[in-house]
Protein backbone atom coordinates (compact mmCIF):
# COMPACT_ATOMS: atom_id res chain seq x y z
CA UNK A 1 0.00 0.00 0.00
CA UNK A 2 1.27 3.11 -1.00
CA UNK A 3 1.33 6.00 1.24
CA UNK A 4 -0.60 9.46 0.42
CA UNK A 5 1.47 12.50 -0.96
CA UNK A 6 -0.21 13.99 2.68
CA UNK A 7 1.11 11.30 4.52
CA UNK A 8 4.53 11.53 3.62
CA UNK A 9 4.43 15.45 4.09
CA UNK A 10 3.46 15.03 7.43
CA UNK A 11 5.88 12.29 8.14
CA UNK A 12 9.00 14.23 6.94
CA UNK A 13 7.82 17.70 9.05
CA UNK A 14 7.51 15.18 12.18
CA UNK A 15 11.18 13.64 11.26
CA UNK A 16 12.74 17.26 10.92
CA UNK A 17 11.01 18.28 13.80
CA UNK A 18 12.62 15.44 15.83
CA UNK A 19 15.96 15.37 14.71
CA UNK A 20 16.32 19.51 15.02
CA UNK A 21 19.16 20.42 17.45
CA UNK A 22 17.69 21.74 21.13
CA UNK A 23 17.71 25.73 20.93
CA UNK A 24 20.87 26.64 23.20
CA UNK A 25 19.95 28.50 26.64
CA UNK A 26 19.28 31.81 26.57
CA UNK A 27 21.65 33.74 27.81
CA UNK A 28 21.87 36.57 30.28
CA UNK A 29 21.49 40.21 29.30
CA UNK A 30 23.85 42.81 30.20
CA UNK A 31 21.11 44.38 31.95
CA UNK A 32 20.22 41.37 34.01
CA UNK A 33 24.17 40.78 34.74
CA UNK A 34 23.92 44.76 36.11
CA UNK A 35 20.72 44.48 37.84
CA UNK A 36 22.35 40.90 39.76
CA UNK A 37 25.18 42.73 40.73
CA UNK A 38 23.34 44.98 42.67
CA UNK A 39 21.27 42.68 44.51
CA UNK A 40 24.32 40.51 45.86
CA UNK A 41 25.66 42.82 48.62
CA UNK A 42 22.57 41.15 50.85
CA UNK A 43 24.80 38.17 50.73
CA UNK A 44 24.50 34.84 49.27
CA UNK A 45 21.23 33.70 50.75
CA UNK A 46 19.00 37.07 49.77
CA UNK A 47 20.82 36.92 46.25
CA UNK A 48 19.67 33.21 45.61
CA UNK A 49 16.09 34.16 46.92
CA UNK A 50 16.47 37.11 43.80
CA UNK A 51 17.24 34.27 41.16
CA UNK A 52 14.27 32.17 42.13
CA UNK A 53 12.16 35.27 42.36
CA UNK A 54 13.38 36.96 38.97
CA UNK A 55 13.98 34.17 37.27
CA UNK A 56 17.65 34.92 36.95
CA UNK A 57 19.93 32.95 34.98
CA UNK A 58 23.91 32.89 35.65
CA UNK A 59 25.88 34.08 33.00
CA UNK A 60 28.77 32.64 31.41
CA UNK A 61 31.77 34.16 33.15
CA UNK A 62 35.48 33.87 31.47
CA UNK A 63 38.68 34.43 32.61
CA UNK A 64 40.02 38.19 32.13
CA UNK A 65 42.99 36.58 29.33
CA UNK A 66 39.77 35.38 27.25
CA UNK A 67 38.49 38.36 27.69
CA UNK A 68 41.18 40.43 26.40
CA UNK A 69 42.34 37.97 23.95
CA UNK A 70 39.96 35.69 22.05
CA UNK A 71 35.87 37.67 22.96
CA UNK A 72 34.94 39.80 19.69
CA UNK A 73 34.53 43.30 21.21
CA UNK A 74 31.15 43.29 20.88
CA UNK A 75 30.77 40.96 23.27
CA UNK A 76 33.19 42.43 25.88
CA UNK A 77 30.95 44.43 27.81
CA UNK A 78 28.84 41.25 28.87
CA UNK A 79 32.00 39.36 30.15
CA UNK A 80 33.32 42.47 31.97
CA UNK A 81 30.14 43.01 34.04
CA UNK A 82 29.93 39.17 34.28
CA UNK A 83 33.96 39.10 36.25
CA UNK A 84 32.53 41.75 38.25
CA UNK A 85 29.41 39.87 39.31
CA UNK A 86 31.46 36.91 39.41
CA UNK A 87 34.54 38.83 41.71
CA UNK A 88 31.56 40.14 44.09
CA UNK A 89 29.86 36.73 44.53
CA UNK A 90 33.46 34.99 45.48
CA UNK A 91 34.53 37.67 48.27
CA UNK A 92 30.85 36.95 49.34
CA UNK A 93 31.77 33.91 49.40
CA UNK A 94 34.88 34.53 51.35
CA UNK A 95 33.09 36.46 53.91
CA UNK A 96 31.02 33.46 54.64
CA UNK A 97 33.79 30.79 55.26
CA UNK A 98 34.30 31.97 58.58
CA UNK A 99 30.39 31.94 59.71
CA UNK A 100 30.90 28.67 58.53
CA UNK A 101 33.34 28.06 61.01
CA UNK A 102 31.75 29.93 64.18
CA UNK A 103 28.07 28.63 63.67
CA UNK A 104 26.85 25.91 65.70
CA UNK A 105 26.59 22.28 64.21
CA UNK A 106 22.87 22.56 63.73
CA UNK A 107 20.06 23.34 61.44
CA UNK A 108 21.40 26.49 60.64
CA UNK A 109 24.62 25.27 59.39
CA UNK A 110 22.97 22.31 57.52
CA UNK A 111 20.43 25.18 55.70
CA UNK A 112 23.93 27.29 54.98
CA UNK A 113 25.49 24.03 53.54
CA UNK A 114 22.03 23.72 51.34
CA UNK A 115 22.55 26.97 50.40
CA UNK A 116 25.44 26.40 48.68
CA UNK A 117 24.42 23.64 47.20
CA UNK A 118 22.24 25.61 45.96
CA UNK A 119 24.08 28.24 44.50
CA UNK A 120 26.81 26.17 43.36
CA UNK A 121 24.06 24.13 40.98
CA UNK A 122 22.79 27.78 40.04
CA UNK A 123 26.34 29.42 38.86
CA UNK A 124 26.81 25.87 36.58
CA UNK A 125 23.69 27.11 35.41
CA UNK A 126 25.80 28.37 32.37
CA UNK A 127 29.32 27.07 31.57
CA UNK A 128 32.49 29.44 31.83
CA UNK A 129 35.64 29.54 33.92
CA UNK A 130 34.23 31.87 36.30
CA UNK A 131 31.33 29.69 37.08
CA UNK A 132 33.54 26.58 37.79
CA UNK A 133 35.63 28.23 40.14
CA UNK A 134 32.51 29.82 42.10
CA UNK A 135 30.70 26.00 42.19
CA UNK A 136 34.32 24.27 43.38
CA UNK A 137 34.38 27.39 46.15
CA UNK A 138 30.61 26.82 47.08
CA UNK A 139 31.41 22.84 47.69
CA UNK A 140 34.46 22.72 49.39
CA UNK A 141 32.95 25.31 51.95
CA UNK A 142 29.61 22.77 52.27
CA UNK A 143 31.97 20.36 52.53
CA UNK A 144 33.26 21.97 55.91
CA UNK A 145 29.69 22.72 57.19
CA UNK A 146 29.25 18.74 56.55
CA UNK A 147 32.23 17.54 58.34
CA UNK A 148 30.80 19.63 61.05
CA UNK A 149 27.79 18.69 60.91
CA UNK A 150 29.30 14.58 60.93
CA UNK A 151 31.21 15.32 63.63
CA UNK A 152 28.52 15.94 65.85
CA UNK A 153 26.91 12.75 66.83
CA UNK A 154 23.69 13.98 68.14
CA UNK A 155 22.99 15.76 65.11
CA UNK A 156 20.89 13.22 63.22
CA UNK A 157 22.59 11.32 60.34
CA UNK A 158 19.39 11.19 58.22
CA UNK A 159 19.50 15.04 57.44
CA UNK A 160 23.38 14.90 56.67
CA UNK A 161 23.73 11.93 54.16
CA UNK A 162 21.33 13.69 51.46
CA UNK A 163 24.25 16.78 51.52
CA UNK A 164 27.14 14.53 51.59
CA UNK A 165 25.22 12.50 48.27
CA UNK A 166 25.16 15.91 46.95
CA UNK A 167 29.12 16.94 47.22
CA UNK A 168 29.81 13.71 44.91
CA UNK A 169 27.92 15.34 42.21
CA UNK A 170 30.00 17.41 40.54
CA UNK A 171 28.86 17.24 36.78
CA UNK A 172 30.61 21.01 36.63
CA UNK A 173 34.15 19.31 37.59
CA UNK A 174 34.13 16.42 34.64
CA UNK A 175 36.56 15.56 31.77
CA UNK A 176 33.79 17.04 29.46
CA UNK A 177 32.89 19.81 31.13
CA UNK A 178 36.15 21.11 31.41
CA UNK A 179 37.35 20.42 28.29
CA UNK A 180 34.16 22.50 27.14
CA UNK A 181 35.33 25.36 28.86
CA UNK A 182 39.10 25.26 27.81
CA UNK A 183 38.20 25.19 24.04
CA UNK A 184 35.68 27.97 24.89
CA UNK A 185 38.18 29.97 26.36
CA UNK A 186 40.94 29.16 23.96
CA UNK A 187 38.79 29.74 21.05
CA UNK A 188 39.62 26.74 19.46
CA UNK A 189 39.16 23.29 19.42
CA UNK A 190 42.60 22.36 21.77
CA UNK A 191 41.48 19.66 23.39
CA UNK A 192 39.97 16.83 21.14
CA UNK A 193 38.99 14.28 23.90
CA UNK A 194 37.15 14.23 27.02
CA UNK A 195 39.63 12.12 28.96
CA UNK A 196 41.71 12.86 31.80
CA UNK A 197 44.69 11.18 30.46
CA UNK A 198 43.68 13.36 27.40
CA UNK A 199 43.34 16.05 29.02
CA UNK A 200 46.97 16.05 30.84
CA UNK A 201 48.57 15.74 27.33
CA UNK A 202 47.76 18.45 25.47
CA UNK A 203 48.26 20.53 28.39
CA UNK A 204 51.64 19.32 28.81
CA UNK A 205 52.71 18.93 25.36
CA UNK A 206 51.13 23.15 24.91
CA UNK A 207 53.43 23.74 27.61
CA UNK A 208 56.45 21.90 26.19
CA UNK A 209 55.74 23.98 22.50
CA UNK A 210 55.49 26.97 24.12
CA UNK A 211 59.23 26.21 25.78
CA UNK A 212 60.17 25.36 22.92
CA UNK A 213 58.90 28.66 21.01
CA UNK A 214 60.96 30.64 23.12
CA UNK A 215 64.10 28.32 23.06
CA UNK A 216 65.13 26.86 20.31
CA UNK A 217 67.88 24.09 21.63
CA UNK A 218 65.05 22.92 23.58
CA UNK A 219 63.47 21.73 19.71
CA UNK A 220 66.65 20.49 18.46
CA UNK A 221 67.12 18.15 22.17
CA UNK A 222 63.67 16.55 21.43
CA UNK A 223 63.84 15.92 17.56
CA UNK A 224 67.13 14.31 18.03
CA UNK A 225 65.50 12.20 20.53
CA UNK A 226 61.58 11.83 20.32
CA UNK A 227 61.47 8.45 21.72
CA UNK A 228 62.30 10.43 25.44
CA UNK A 229 59.06 13.03 24.84
CA UNK A 230 55.47 12.05 24.55
CA UNK A 231 54.35 15.50 22.68
CA UNK A 232 51.48 16.04 20.68
CA UNK A 233 52.28 18.38 18.15
CA UNK A 234 49.16 19.70 15.74
CA UNK A 235 48.83 23.18 14.10
CA UNK A 236 45.68 23.98 16.32
CA UNK A 237 48.04 23.43 19.06
CA UNK A 238 50.92 25.50 17.35
CA UNK A 239 48.42 28.32 16.44
CA UNK A 240 47.17 28.70 20.10
CA UNK A 241 50.54 28.58 22.12
CA UNK A 242 49.82 31.84 24.02
CA UNK A 243 46.88 29.74 26.04
CA UNK A 244 49.55 27.82 27.86
CA UNK A 245 51.58 30.61 29.37
CA UNK A 246 49.75 30.70 32.87
CA UNK A 247 50.32 33.92 35.71
CA UNK A 248 51.39 31.16 38.41
CA UNK A 249 50.22 32.28 41.65
CA UNK A 250 53.19 33.41 43.74
CA UNK A 251 54.99 36.41 45.83
CA UNK A 252 53.06 37.39 49.56
CA UNK A 253 49.22 36.86 48.67
CA UNK A 254 47.92 32.88 48.63
CA UNK A 255 46.03 31.92 45.92
CA UNK A 256 43.37 32.57 46.97
CA UNK A 257 39.70 31.92 44.44
CA UNK A 258 39.39 36.38 45.01
CA UNK A 259 43.35 36.90 44.98
CA UNK A 260 43.68 34.99 41.61
CA UNK A 261 40.26 36.17 40.27
CA UNK A 262 42.24 38.23 37.57
CA UNK A 263 44.70 35.76 36.87
CA UNK A 264 44.97 33.40 33.61
CA UNK A 265 45.05 30.20 35.55
CA UNK A 266 43.86 27.71 33.43
CA UNK A 267 45.90 24.32 34.59
CA UNK A 268 43.10 24.42 37.38
CA UNK A 269 40.84 23.15 34.76
CA UNK A 270 43.51 20.51 33.58
CA UNK A 271 44.56 19.05 36.43
CA UNK A 272 40.49 18.81 37.82
CA UNK A 273 39.07 20.59 40.03
CA UNK A 274 37.10 18.28 42.76
CA UNK A 275 37.84 20.29 46.14
CA UNK A 276 40.20 18.00 48.67
CA UNK A 277 37.90 18.58 51.77
CA UNK A 278 34.60 15.85 49.58
CA UNK A 279 36.88 12.75 49.70
CA UNK A 280 37.76 14.00 53.28
CA UNK A 281 34.13 14.44 54.44
CA UNK A 282 32.64 11.69 52.66
CA UNK A 283 35.13 9.41 54.73
CA UNK A 284 33.77 10.77 57.67
CA UNK A 285 30.49 10.66 57.08
CA UNK A 286 30.55 7.12 55.26
CA UNK A 287 32.60 5.75 58.78
CA UNK A 288 30.13 7.48 61.39
CA UNK A 289 26.99 5.48 58.65
CA UNK A 290 28.99 2.33 59.41
CA UNK A 291 29.80 2.90 62.98
CA UNK A 292 27.76 5.26 64.84
CA UNK A 293 30.35 6.51 66.52
CA UNK A 294 33.94 7.95 66.80
CA UNK A 295 35.83 5.91 69.19
CA UNK A 296 38.35 6.76 71.57
CA UNK A 297 41.90 5.91 71.09
CA UNK A 298 43.25 2.25 72.28
CA UNK A 299 45.73 2.67 74.62
CA UNK A 300 49.08 1.11 74.48
CA UNK A 301 49.56 -2.67 75.31
CA UNK A 302 45.95 -2.80 75.72
CA UNK A 303 44.55 -6.03 73.53
CA UNK A 304 43.05 -5.82 70.74
CA UNK A 305 39.36 -6.00 70.69
CA UNK A 306 36.99 -7.91 68.63
CA UNK A 307 36.77 -7.52 65.28
CA UNK A 308 35.26 -9.25 61.80
CA UNK A 309 37.43 -11.63 59.92
CA UNK A 310 39.87 -11.00 57.35
CA UNK A 311 39.18 -10.02 54.20
CA UNK A 312 41.30 -9.86 51.21
CA UNK A 313 39.46 -7.40 49.60
CA UNK A 314 41.07 -5.02 51.80
CA UNK A 315 43.82 -6.38 53.52
CA UNK A 316 42.59 -5.34 56.85
CA UNK A 317 43.92 -7.55 59.72
CA UNK A 318 41.35 -9.27 61.69
CA UNK A 319 42.49 -8.39 64.63
CA UNK A 320 43.97 -4.70 64.83
CA UNK A 321 47.13 -4.80 67.31
CA UNK A 322 47.48 -0.30 68.15
CA UNK A 323 51.13 -1.31 68.18
CA UNK A 324 50.56 -1.83 63.97
CA UNK A 325 48.94 1.08 63.33
CA UNK A 326 50.42 4.91 63.69
CA UNK A 327 48.44 5.96 67.01
CA UNK A 328 46.08 4.39 69.41
CA UNK A 329 43.32 6.80 67.72
CA UNK A 330 43.98 4.55 64.13
CA UNK A 331 43.55 1.77 66.33
CA UNK A 332 40.14 2.96 68.09
CA UNK A 333 38.88 3.73 64.38
CA UNK A 334 40.20 0.54 62.96
CA UNK A 335 38.53 -1.85 65.10
CA UNK A 336 35.19 -0.09 65.54
CA UNK A 337 35.18 -0.14 61.72
CA UNK A 338 35.88 -3.80 61.20
CA UNK A 339 33.64 -4.78 64.25
CA UNK A 340 30.33 -2.98 62.41
CA UNK A 341 30.72 -2.27 59.01
CA UNK A 342 28.84 -6.13 57.57
CA UNK A 343 26.15 -4.66 59.90
CA UNK A 344 25.23 -1.31 58.02
CA UNK A 345 24.03 -2.87 54.47
CA UNK A 346 26.17 -1.49 51.22
CA UNK A 347 27.36 1.52 50.78
CA UNK A 348 26.58 3.85 47.77
CA UNK A 349 29.91 5.90 48.13
CA UNK A 350 32.62 5.27 45.85
CA UNK A 351 35.25 5.76 49.02
CA UNK A 352 34.97 2.19 50.24
CA UNK A 353 38.78 1.27 51.11
CA UNK A 354 41.09 0.07 53.68
CA UNK A 355 42.33 3.52 54.42
CA UNK A 356 38.42 5.08 54.58
CA UNK A 357 38.85 4.22 58.90
CA UNK A 358 41.97 6.30 59.10
CA UNK A 359 40.97 9.03 56.81
CA UNK A 360 37.74 9.34 59.00
CA UNK A 361 39.95 9.78 62.16
CA UNK A 362 41.80 12.29 60.66
CA UNK A 363 39.39 13.90 59.61
CA UNK A 364 37.22 14.21 62.71
CA UNK A 365 40.34 15.15 64.64
CA UNK A 366 40.44 17.98 62.29
CA UNK A 367 37.17 19.16 63.23
CA UNK A 368 37.39 18.77 67.43
CA UNK A 369 40.39 20.89 67.11
CA UNK A 370 38.42 23.90 64.72
CA UNK A 371 40.75 22.75 62.01
CA UNK A 372 38.90 21.39 59.19
CA UNK A 373 39.55 24.15 56.80
CA UNK A 374 38.16 25.10 53.47
CA UNK A 375 40.75 25.39 50.72
CA UNK A 376 40.99 29.00 50.73
CA UNK A 377 41.03 29.51 54.30
CA UNK A 378 43.97 27.06 54.75
CA UNK A 379 45.49 29.14 52.62
CA UNK A 380 45.53 32.29 54.51
CA UNK A 381 46.51 30.78 57.44
CA UNK A 382 49.70 29.01 56.55
CA UNK A 383 50.53 31.55 54.34
CA UNK A 384 54.40 31.98 54.80
CA UNK A 385 54.57 28.39 56.15
CA UNK A 386 57.00 25.83 54.39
Amino acid sequence: MKASPALLYLLVCAFGWLTQAPEPPRAASLAEIKAMTAAVSPGIGAFLGETRQKQWIAPSIPSQWHVTEVAPAAQRPADEAARALGQMLAQQLAALAPEIQRMPADDALLQQAGQLGDFARWCTTAEGYGNALLAERCTDLAAVAVARLSANLDFPLAKILPLAGRLMRQPWASPAARVRILNQEAGARLFPADDQDDIELTWQSGIRLLAESRRRELRAARLANPRAFHIRETPVLLAHLAFFADEVPGGRSPATLVNTWSRKWHAQFADGLAPYNVSRVLALTEYRRITGEFPSPVARGQAPGPAGPETPATGLLRLVDPESVNSPADAAFMQSWLRNRDKAGPSNQPVISSRLPLAARQAYDAVRRGEFLDQDSSKEKFKGQP
